[in-house]
């Protein structure tokens, strides 16, 4: 599996340098670079997900205080590359997962890396839960992300269909949408509809017909993105 990962420096040399390490890596895969932070954080918003971030903490025009808790909310982990020692302290005071002091070689690099794919690979196998907000007062109904076949809005509550069950959540399509973000399987293919992709079982025109038989209709919206996502994964042999 590759990683999706990013990186932001000021230093073009420096770029280049973690870009040729990047490509030795089997298990990463770069989807952009950035100069500045700004430009960086405005774009990561609109990007795929990002699994690793490697960032430069020495930025010109702003501080890494108000660049790094922002840049978490986009990433799932990040490894801080620096000239100066002393960012160090900051550094893991701000919860980032490893530190590289320049100039760094191929085995600091690689050691640094695997410690942050390990904890990757130990979050892929571990059951993701969600928990949905009951009619009653300060009641929650556990449930397992994977067994998700869709969700639909339902005036003022959502139903979640599992591969057992119904369930009624007292929640907006806007929240789910926000909490199951960082699981790519889940398409929001209508106004009224997000569904998890690894349980679709037929794609027909205007609908999809989910693993349970359940039949959710296409938003004209959603159409083109769908089509793209659909081609991206079809295989003739």
């Amino acid at each position: 599996m590759k990683y999706n990962c990013v990186i932001i420096d000021e230093d073009y040399k420096s770029i280049l340098n973690l870009q040729k390490l990047i490509t030795l890596s089997a298990n990463l895969q770069l989807i952009n670079t950035y100069h500045d932070p700004f430009e960086a954080m405005g774009a990561m918003n609109k990007e795929q997900d990002i699994d690793i971030l490697f960032m430069d903490i020495q930025f010109k025009e702003v501080s890494e205080l108000q660049v790094v808790p922002v840049i978490q909310k986009m990433v799932k982990h990040i490894i801080i590359i620096t000239e100066d020692s002393k960012y160090a302290v900051n550094a893991f005071e701000l919860n980032v997962d490893q530190f590289l002091l320049k100039p760094f070689n191929k085995l600091k690099f690689f050691i640094a890396l695997n410690y942050v794919i390990r904890i990757l690979e130990n979050k892929k196998d571990q059951v993701k839960l969600l928990y949905v907000k009951g009619a009653a007062k300060h009641s929650f109904s556990q449930v397992a992300i994977e067994s998700i076949v869709a969700i639909e809005a339902s005036k003022n509550k959502i139903n979640i269909y599992t591969l057992s069950e119904i369930l009624n959540g007292y929640h907006s399509m806007k929240e789910m949408a926000e909490s199951l973000h960082k699981f790519p399987d889940f398409l929001k293919v209508h106004k009224s509809f997000i569904v998890n992709s690894s349980h679709i079982c037929r794609v027909e025109l205007n609908t999809l017909v989910m693993i349970n038989k359940l039949v959710i209709p296409i938003g004209e919206s959603h159409q083109e993105k769908l089509r793209t996502f659909v081609k991206e994964r079809t295989f003739i042999i």
